[in-house]
């Protein structure tokens, strides 16, 4: 990047250098030059606004998951992280966490006929190998 943050972007809270090894679940990659890791929706939303108005490109980073990243990335890195007890309670159930705030009411169980319970219940189709 040849020119400056804008100091409303920079008042997002960011990590300079960090290595993509640490964010990914391969743990490989060169360095993300601005990592930027807003902690509200306004973080988010003034990141996204600084960018478009200074014509920045910027990447998303979500998980990590099935990402390799071969060399370093010098443009602002937006990582969406949700706080780490609504991670514990997405990994408690099936459905998201409904809070009070949640517009939607929580989805229904699928039916009985849907519900796998052990990998008999999803077939793979075998072929035998040819003679």
């Amino acid at each position: 990047m040849t020119h400056p943050l804008p100091d409303d972007l920079l008042q997002v809270p960011h990590r300079r250098d960090v290595p993509f090894s640490k964010l990914t679940t391969l743990g490989v990659g060169g360095l993300c030059r601005w990592l930027f890791e807003p902690t509200t929706e306004l973080e988010a939303q003034a990141f996204v606004r600084a960018c478009a108005r200074e014509g920045l490109p910027w990447r998303v980073l979500g998980g990590g998951s099935n990402l390799v990243v071969l060399g370093d990335v010098s443009t602002p890195v937006l990582r969406l992280a949700l706080p780490k007890d609504v991670q514990r309670q997405a990994t408690a159930s099936t459905a998201p966490p409904v809070t009070a705030t949640s517009p939607w009411p929580r989805p229904p169980p699928p039916p009985a006929s849907r519900a796998w319970s052990s990998p008999a219940a999803f077939p793979v189709p075998w072929v035998a190998p040819s003679a």
